[in-house]
């Protein structure tokens, strides 16, 4: 029982998040993979807070690596960022573009069309499968635009990675991974959460002057060189 309880501990450290499951015999753990991502890289940030509740319609992510079903993946993966950002209640009113990014110009025009005061659009940089044992990969660049002029607002880049492992084999117990079917969209969903926290901030926080000035990328992610920039200014 001892060595039993030492091993659980030591996976309890490891992992942060187990479930054990009593059985006759060798003891069964599950454990919840761990997303590892980067600190969100700010290159292009709002100085001030906007004026007022904003709208936005997001187009689907385009991949920039040859890979089949690019398209299809692009759009899946930009629907999870969105849904995220839905739940978040970012923005009072979100739109997702079903047709594919035609450019900044085009996008815009379309955006006054509907009464819409924000573009946005994301790039995805890295898309790695490793399925249930191997290490899933992903990395995208979210950008924001004013409707109005154009304006690039937001510029962010955000990376993750889930490892998944075979089962281990303990003395007293056996290890096993709760590792989802398609590892990338717990990934997405990982990045999804940095991102609208982030801008989150930027809408509802009346004090904002800057990421920086919220303390929020220390907590975002793990530690890692960041750049920004920033825009003059926000729509309202």
């Amino acid at each position: 029982m001892k060595r039993f309880a030492v091993a659980l501990a030591l996976l309890v450290v490891m992992s942060g998040c187990i479930a054990w499951e009593p059985v006759v015999g060798p003891q069964i753990v599950y454990v919840d993979p761990l997303v590892e991502r980067a600190e969100p890289r700010v290159m292009v940030a709002p100085l001030n807070p906007p004026a007022r509740p904003l709208g936005c319609i997001c187009y689907p992510f385009e991949v920039r690596q040859e890979i089949d079903n690019s398209r299809r993946i692009g759009a899946e993966l930009g629907r999870v960022v969105w849904d995220h950002l839905v739940g978040q209640q970012v923005f009072g009113l979100m739109v997702y573009g079903q047709s594919p990014w035609t450019g900044v110009a085009h996008a815009c025009e379309q955006a006054r069309a509907q009464g819409v005061d924000l573009v946005a659009m994301g790039e995805i940089t890295r898309f790695m499968q490793g399925g249930a044992t191997g290490t899933t990969s992903l990395g995208f660049t979210f950008r924001m635009y004013e409707a109005e002029t154009g304006m690039l607002l937001w510029s962010v880049a955000l990376a993750g990675r889930v490892e998944g492992h075979p089962d281990r084999d303990y003395m007293v117990l056996t290890s096993k991974t709760r590792m989802p079917q398609a590892p990338e969209y717990l990934v997405v969903e990982t990045l999804a959460k940095d991102l609208g926290r982030l801008l989150k901030a930027w809408t509802s926080d009346p004090a904002w002057s800057g990421p920086e000035s919220t303390g929020m990328l220390h907590g975002l992610g793990r530690p890692s060189p960041t750049s920004s920039g920033h825009a003059s200014g926000a729509h309202g």
